[in-house]
């Protein structure tokens, strides 16, 4: 009974630990790695929400930087891709805006040159949660890739966050400024000293993150 006990304990360990959520890329830092561009259009690293050549207003974006296509403007084309992987999570989530035209601006999952998921934004600057089921591939090497191939207003594509998961709707980290949470229009200010929460006093915060449909 105990040799059946620790097998099933194992086995759900071993469960567990394949659904982990794993990120690929947070679209962090000075560069793009190991990604491969094509055109000027993502620039030489990722966008920051305060940029001035950004959309005006982008949020939703993950931590303090994304993938975005409007380093030149809505004009600047180009394209991102990432080295082959292999599938191994049922899900790929991520954080999407810019334009809606598939095949111009949106992200795609190719196996060879064939695309396999496809996925754009709304016509604005929010990047909202996506998630693509893809047990179906599992094991087969794919890559993805960033495309902006248009060049008029509102032609272009946003992207961040990108992990493996094992749920169809993981969480996504809120926007972060100098490492401290960051949402245009609200200010956060070091804390006071000598503030405190009268003995018998009720403190109630509401705080939302609508476009991550995240409400606490």
């Amino acid at each position: 009974m105990t040799i059946l006990r620790c097998a099933l304990v194992a086995s759900t360990l071993a469960l567990h630990l394949q659904a982990a959520d794993r990120v690929f890329e947070p679209f962090e830092g000075d560069g793009f790695g190991t990604w491969q561009e094509t055109g000027k259009a993502f620039g030489k690293a990722p966008a920051t929400g305060g940029h001035g050549t950004q959309p005006d207003k982008v949020r939703g974006y993950a931590g303090e930087s994304f993938a975005s296509s409007f380093a030149e403007g809505a004009a600047g084309m180009g394209s991102l891709t990432s080295p082959p992987f292999a599938i191994e999570h049922p899900h790929i989530s991520f954080l999407i805006g810019g334009g809606s035209k598939k095949g111009l601006t949106s992200i795609q999952l190719l196996i060879g040159d064939q695309i396999m998921r496809e996925a754009t934004g709304q016509n604005d600057s929010i990047l909202r949660p996506r998630t693509w089921e893809v047990s179906d591939l599992k094991g087969q090497q794919v890559r993805l890739r960033l495309v902006d191939a248009a060049a008029r207003e509102g032609d272009y594509i946003l992207v961040d966050h990108i992990l493996f998961a094992g749920k169809s709707d993981p969480n996504f980290p809120g926007a972060t400024r100098d490492g401290r949470p960051f949402n245009p229009g609200l200010v956060s200010t070091d804390t006071l000293p000598g503030v405190t929460i009268p003995e018998g006093s009720r403190l109630e915060i509401f705080a939302t993150h609508e476009e991550h449909d995240v409400y606490s």
